[in-house]
């Protein structure tokens, strides 16, 4: 893991390294609605 200086705005820290956060996001959902998005992701048109 990086150490973010404290000046950083949260929209440098997010353009350096989105996926950190989507994970940090990812850790509190709930196992049911990860089954939903990953069903919706699935069928989704690509």
């Amino acid at each position: 893991m990086k150490i973010v200086s404290p000046n950083k705005s949260i929209a440098e820290i997010l353009k350096e390294d989105p996926l950190r956060n989507f994970f940090v996001w990812w850790d509190k959902i709930n196992p049911e609605d990860a089954v939903n998005l990953k069903n919706a992701i699935d069928s989704a048109p690509r």
